[in-house]
């Protein structure tokens, strides 16, 4: 089993720092720190090592003076400390770029469980830069195995039971970000090459291509996906590892100068649609309602495995791993410490040598004395210092740590009151269930904010009515929101789109030439108007409206070429 290289010695600080920036090592290397207040880390040095086995060498920096003597020894930005961990891949392009080189910090347990997993998947990567991860064992060390797993003891590991006992899956060399009980569960079968000596199991040729995964999603099914990447103007959902679709603002909400930070988080998982057109696979946002959203379920990453992606704040079942009867399932393993040579035990000399007198010594004792003295003061100004050093770390770290609390709740409120943002514009927060009713109530709360008070008496709404195919021309059409449309009806039922040269407002005519006749309605001489709703975009939403002495008649919301009143 792979051990922690505990470093207590300045010398070895300055030898690791030495190997780090060499050049030379094979194997990535993971160093972890210990907090100023504790006298053990948060991060887990020894289930690292544990997990990593050969793939990566662990060090601990066993105390601040080391981590102080390690930050004087690295290049800028690439040190560890205050309890951080810090992987450094054999190549030195993390040198001039420390963003290569993440650092992961841990102030809880919580948090320390994800920092380890962070820092084992990194490892790994980096491991897989160099070569390590995919070499193929010899035959002599090495042969396919078939397997039953019976759980998943951390995030980054399931153990398999096999026909001679017991293998683990490195999760990280299958998919990077992904916890192993969403890829595994007790009770699937898997297939793969089984390492004999380290008892790891390979089974990345299981691995389905992620377009055939999600080739049989049909038309309109609902299913979760994760927000991979978000910015102003698209953001990229991923429905199953490795397989990602982009969304644009447009798309989203109807809008294409609209900011999609505001309403999604990078890392949340969302409901979404399928939609294919010809042989294209697409997603769009969705909110479903309560019965089909409980019947919803993400994709399972290997065949027979569980959901990899759970509901918004679903809580997952606890990890098991499963004995048998004859055989117990494998326990985590102390490390064992590799003892570090001390200065004495270097220096010691291997014969004996005859003593001096005693009166010969007597100046030299008293010499010594004197020097005892003065560097036993030196040695309590010093050590004053560093415990008034070391009250103060540990405030910063306390201080620190309440922030990042507070952080991390904040940034759960804003997520929360994202999903409730997003639901309502795709619900377009539906109050009323006669849809006339709830359409009325949305034209008057835009009117009341979007005409303001010293105008009102002015700009009035006129009468309206709804046409008989105006409804069902909105639930047939995607790609706008309802708060679009009831800002361009207000804006013609005041007057105002007459005036503005962006909404187009025209009378809609029999054909395409300038002279054609205008449509109008013989029962009641209406004439028919056309207004934009959207401009610059791909079909381009217009609504047609008849104009009465009396009235208007809300007629329905077209595509561009839509030229039927």
């Amino acid at each position: 089993m792979a051990q922690v290289q505990r470093i207590a010695l300045e010398a070895e600080v300055q030898a690791l720092a030495k190997d780090l920036n060499s050049g030379r090592r094979r194997r990535p290397a993971v160093v972890v720190s210990v907090p100023g207040a504790r006298p053990t880390p948060w991060i887990d040095a020894d289930r690292i090592a544990e997990e990593l086995g050969a793939l990566a060498d662990v060090y601990l920096l066993d105390g601040l003076a080391m981590s102080w003597a390690f930050t004087a020894a690295m290049p800028d930005r690439s040190n560890v400390y205050g309890g951080a961990g810090r992987v450094y891949p054999t190549d030195l392009a993390w040198v001039q770029d420390p963003f290569r080189s993440r650092l992961h910090l841990a102030y809880s347990q919580a948090e320390a469980d994800h920092a380890t997993t962070l820092l084992i998947e990194s490892a790994l990567d980096a491991a897989a830069a160099c070569g390590l991860v995919g070499q193929v064992p010899s035959p002599e060390r090495s042969r396919p195995v078939s397997g039953v797993v019976s759980g998943c003891p951390t995030t980054s590991q399931a153990v398999v039971k096999v026909s001679d006992g017991w293998a683990t899956i490195r999760v990280g060399t299958l998919v990077s970000g992904v916890d192993a009980d969403r890829l595994f569960q007790p009770g699937m079968p898997v297939d793969g090459v089984l390492d004999t000596v380290d008892r790891t199991l390979d089974v990345r040729a299981s691995r389905p291509d992620p377009r055939t995964s999600v080739h049989h999603l049909k038309e309109g099914q609902y299913t979760w996906a994760r927000v991979a990447t978000v910015s102003s103007s698209q953001a990229a959902l991923c429905p199953y590892p490795g397989f990602l679709i982009e969304v644009s603002a447009y798309e989203v909400i109807g809008d294409a100068d609209g900011d999609l930070r505001d309403l999604l988080t990078e890392g949340e998982t969302v409901a979404v649609r399928v939609r294919r057109r010809a042989d294209e696979f697409a997603l769009e946002l969705a909110n479903p309602d309560s019965s089909a959203r409980e019947s919803m379920t993400a994709l399972s990453f290997l065949p027979g495995g569980p959901p990899w992606l759970l509901p918004p704040n679903a809580v997952p079942a606890p990890a098991v791993v499963e004995e048998t009867q004859d055989e117990p399932a494998p326990a985590p393993t102390a490390p064992v410490r590799r003892r570090i040579p001390t200065p004495a035990d270097l220096f010691r000399p291997k014969t004996e040598e005859p003593l001096p007198a005693a009166d010969q010594l007597a100046p030299q004792l008293d010499a010594a004395r004197t020097s005892i003295g003065q560097l036993n003061g030196d040695l309590n100004v010093v050590t004053q210092q560093l415990n008034s050093a070391k009250g103060q770390i540990g405030a910063l770290e306390k201080d620190l740590a309440a922030e990042r609390s507070l952080s991390k709740s904040l940034e759960k409120d804003l997520s929360r009151l994202r999903r409730k943002l997003r639901d309502a514009q795709r619900s377009d927060g539906f109050l009323f269930v006669d849809p006339a009713e709830q359409f009325r109530f949305g034209v008057y709360t835009c009117w009341v904010h979007r005409i303001q008070a010293a105008e009102k008496a002015e700009r009035p709404l006129a009468p309206y009515r709804f046409g008989p195919k105006f409804f069902a021309s909105l639930d047939s059409l995607d790609g706008i929101s309802r708060n679009k449309i009831y800002e361009v009806v207000v804006d013609v039922l005041t007057g105002v789109a007459e005036t503005m040269s962006g909404r187009d407002m025209h009378r809609l005519r029999q054909g395409t030439g300038g002279d054609d006749p205008i449509v109008r309605r013989k029962e009641d001489d209406a004439v028919c108007w056309r207004v934009s709703l959207q401009k610059n975009t791909p079909s381009a939403r217009r609504l047609h409206f008849w104009r009465h002495a009396e009235y208007i008649e809300l007629s329905r919301v077209v595509l561009h070429d839509d030229c039927l009143p």
